[in-house]
C-alpha cells in the first residue's frame, strides 16, 4: 500500500546487475523526490546539453565515477546532430592521437591452446608466428594487418584477447626510460600517470610517474630519435579496457563516441538506432562504451532492459540499438530511425556500394529518420568524400547532406605551440601534419574561408596560390 507522502518510480536489477532495471520495475519514493525526478527527467529530455554535462559519467580507475564537461566544439556537435531539420549529416574529424609502439617493444602473452606464457618483442613475436601481414588499402595510417586467434595479452586486469596486430606507418622513434622499463615507440603514443590520466610520451618530463608493471615508476629520460620506422598496435577484445603493457609500461588503444545515441534512447519510445564500422571489433567496441555510459546513468533516469549483449541493447520504452560490421551480411536490408556509419572514408569501395544501396533505402523510407556519416579523412573519389563536397558545394544534394567539421584546433589545450611541436616531430613536415591532423582531404577539395568578411567557396589549391601570390 502507498503512504500518502510516497511514489512509485522505476527501480530493480537486470541480471544481477545493479546498474540495470528489468522493465515495469518500481520502487517507493517521496512526494518529494517523485517531482524532483519528473523535473530532471522531462528538463534532460529537452536539452541533451544539460543531459549530458550533469549525467553524463565514465570511470576513471583511480577517480571512480566522474562528469563528463563538454568542450564547446562537442556541445555545438551535440546540438548539430540533434537538430531535426538536420536529416543527413555528415562529420569530418581530425585525426586523433596514435596508439604505436617499435618492433622492439615487449609485450608478455598467452597462448590460449597451450596456457604457456612469455614476454617476447614484437619482431619476435612476428618471427615465431611466421606473420605474413595482408595489405591495408583504405586507411592512412595503418597499412597492413594480422588476425590473431590464439593469443592473449597482459592487461593491468589481466590477460584478454588479441583480436589483430596493426603495422602503422613510418613515425619518429622516441625512446623512453623509467627506473627499471625501456620503451620504444611514436611520439604520440599513449600512457598513463599516476592518476589514470592519459599522457602523450612525448609530453612527459623526468621525474613525471607513470604506470608500470610494478607500479608507477619515475620517467627518467625521454629522447627523440633520428631513426623513422614502421610501427604497430594490437587491436583487444570486448572484454579488454583497452590497456595493455608493452615493454612493462601501461598503454592505451581507444575507440569512441555515445552521448546522443544514449539521450535517444532513454528519452524516446520506438526508435531503433543502427550503427555500422569497417571491423566488427569496432562495432562492438562502439557499442560497448554506449552501455557503459547508460550503466551510470541514475535508474530513474533511465528504462528498463530487456536485451543486453554485444550486439543488440532493447530497452522496455521500445528502443533498440543495434551494431555490425559494414561488409556483413546481417548489415543487409537493416531498418532504422538512425543510421550512423562509422568511419565510413575507409570502408573498401565495393562494400560501401554495396551496403548503401541495400541499407539506405530502407532508412530513408522514413520522412524522421537520420542518417550520420563520420570519418576522419581519406583521400578522394570515396563515398563519404562525394557526400561531404556534396554537403559543401551544394552540388548534386538531392538528399540535403549537411556537413559538420571537427578541426585539431578545436580541442582543448590543441594550440599554435601544439601544432608546432607536432609538426617538430615530423622533422618539420607540413605535409605529414596535414595528413594526421589536418582536414585536407585533396587539393580540390572545397572549403569554406573569411576573405575580408565574406564568406566563400575555394579550393585548397587556389587558397594556397592566392596565399603564394600575397607573400
Amino acid at each position: 500500500m502507498i503512504q500518502q507522502d510516497e511514489k512509485m518510480f522505476g527501480s530493480s536489477t537486470f541480471r544481477g546487475n545493479e546498474y540495470l532495471k528489468t522493465p515495469n520495475e518500481r520502487e517507493f519514493v517521496t512526494i518529494d523526490q517523485f517531482k524532483k525526478y519528473t523535473e530532471e527527467i522531462i528538463k534532460c529530455s529537452e536539452d541533451i546539453l544539460y543531459f549530458a554535462n550533469t549525467y553524463y559519467t565514465i570511470i576513471n580507475l583511480d577517480k571512480g565515477k566522474q562528469i563528463i564537461t563538454l568542450y564547446p566544439k562537442q556541445e555545438e556537435y551535440l546540438k548539430f546532430l540533434e537538430d531535426p531539420n538536420n536529416k543527413r549529416m555528415i562529420c569530418l574529424s581530425a585525426r586523433q592521437t596514435g596508439k604505436c609502439f617499435s618492433k622492439n617493444g615487449k609485450v608478455t602473452i598467452k597462448n590460449k591452446k597451450t596456457g604457456k606464457t612469455e614476454q617476447l618483442t614484437i619482431k619476435d613475436f612476428i618471427e615465431f608466428n611466421k606473420i605474413i601481414f595482408l595489405d591495408i588499402k583504405y586507411d592512412k595510417k595503418f597499412i597492413a594487418e594480422y588476425k590473431i586467434y590464439d593469443y592473449e595479452i597482459l592487461t593491468d586486469s589481466g590477460f584478454v584477447d588479441i583480436i589483430a596486430l596493426y603495422k602503422t606507418i613510418e613515425f619518429t622513434r622516441y625512446v623512453l626510460k623509467t627506473t627499471n622499463f625501456t620503451l620504444e615507440c611514436a611520439d604520440e603514443h599513449i600512457v598513463f600517470d599516476e592518476n589514470y590520466n592519459e599522457a602523450l610520451v612525448k609530453n612527459l618530463y623526468i621525474g613525471q610517474f607513470i604506470l608500470t608493471q610494478n607500479g608507477k615508476e619515475q620517467v627518467v629520460s625521454v629522447e627523440k630519435t633520428n631513426i623513422t620506422e614502421n610501427m604497430y598496435d594490437f587491436e583487444l577484445g570486448d572484454n579488454s579496457n583497452h590497456r595493455y603493457y608493452t615493454s612493462g609500461i601501461l598503454s592505451h588503444n581507444t575507440v569512441g563516441y555515445s552521448a546522443w545515441c544514449t539521450h535517444i534512447m532513454c528519452f524516446n519510445e520506438d526508435k531503433k538506432i543502427l550503427i555500422l564500422a569497417n571491423k566488427e571489433s569496432t562495432a562492438k567496441g562502439i557499442l560497448k562504451n554506449i552501455m557503459l555510459a547508460f550503466e551510470l546513468l541514475p535508474k530513474w533516469l533511465k528504462p528498463g532492459i530487456k536485451e543486453w549483449n554485444k550486439r543488440t541493447v532493447e530497452f522496455s520504452n521500445g528502443c533498440v540499438i543495434e551494431v555490425c560490421a559494414s561488409a556483413s551480411d546481417a548489415a543487409r536490408s537493416k531498418s532504422a530511425n538512425v543510421l550512423v556509419v562509422d568511419e565510413s572514408a575507409f570502408i573498401p569501395p565495393h562494400i560501401m556500394s554495396s551496403l548503401w544501396s541495400s541499407v539506405y533505402p530502407v532508412v530513408s523510407s522514413s520522412k524522421d529518420s537520420k542518417v550520420l556519416l563520420v570519418s576522419t579523412p581519406n583521400g578522394t573519389g570515396n563515398h563519404f568524400h562525394n557526400c561531404y563536397n556534396s554537403a559543401v558545394t551544394g552540388k548534386k544534394n538531392n538528399d540535403g547532406w549537411k556537413c559538420f567539421q571537427i578541426n585539431w584546433w578545436d580541442v582543448p589545450n590543441r594550440d599554435e605551440t601544439w601544432k608546432q611541436q607536432q609538426i617538430d616531430s615530423f622533422n618539420g613536415d607540413m605535409t605529414r601534419f596535414n595528413q594526421e591532423y589536418g582536414n585536407c582531404v585533396s587539393s580540390d577539395t572545397l572549403i569554406k574561408v573569411k576573405i575580408n568578411d565574406n564568406i566563400k567557396l575555394i579550393t585548397i589549391k587556389d587558397l594556397y596560390i592566392m596565399n603564394t601570390e600575397q607573400q
